[in-house]
C-alpha cells in the first residue's frame, strides 16, 4: 500500500479516538468526580471507580501517536491499556451469554452495546498501528 494511505487511515482513526476520548473524559468526570450517571446519583464506589478509569482512558486516547512511537515500551503499555475495554466487553458478553442465554443478552441491549463499543474502543490502538506502519515505510508526518 501507499505510505500516504497509512497516514490518512491513522489520522482518521486518531481523530475518532480523540472524539471518543473527549466523551470518555466528560462521562468519567460526571460519573467519577461529580458522582452522577443517567440514573441519578451514584451510590456504589465501584461505579465511581469505573468512571474514573474511563476518564483516565479518555486522557490516554488524547496522547498523540508521535509521542508513543518513540519507545517500544510506551507502545506496549498504550496498546495494553487501550485494548483493555475491548477485552472486557468481549469477556462480559461471553459470560452473559453463557450465564443467561443469547435471548437475554440481545433483549438487554448487549449485542448493540458491543457492536458500537468495541469498534470505537479499537480506534486508538489501530491508529497507532497505522501510524507505525506509515513511519516504517518512510513517512514521518503521521499523527
Amino acid at each position: 500500500m501507499n505510505q500516504n494511505v497509512y497516514n490518512k487511515i491513522a489520522l482518521m482513526l486518531k481523530i475518532l479516538a480523540m472524539l471518543v476520548g473527549a466523551f470518555l473524559i466528560l462521562w468519567g468526570f460526571i460519573g467519577g468526580v461529580l458522582g452522577y450517571d443517567p440514573g441519578g446519583k451514584i451510590e456504589y464506589i465501584e461505579t465511581r471507580l469505573v468512571a474514573l478509569f474511563t476518564m483516565f482512558l479518555g486522557i490516554i486516547y488524547l496522547i498523540p501517536n508521535a509521542k508513543i512511537r518513540k519507545s517500544n515500551r510506551l507502545m506496549i503499555i498504550y496498546m495494553a491499556v487501550t485494548l483493555l475495554p475491548s477485552l472486557i466487553f468481549i469477556i462480559a458478553s461471553l459470560y452473559t451469554i453463557f450465564a443467561e442465554g443469547m435471548n437475554s443478552y440481545i433483549y438487554s441491549g448487549g449485542l448493540l452495546t458491543v457492536a458500537v463499543s468495541v469498534p470505537l474502543s479499537l480506534a486508538a490502538p489501530l491508529s497507532l498501528i497505522f501510524s507505525v506502519l506509515a513511519t516504517r515505510k518512510g513517512l514521518s508526518n503521521s499523527p
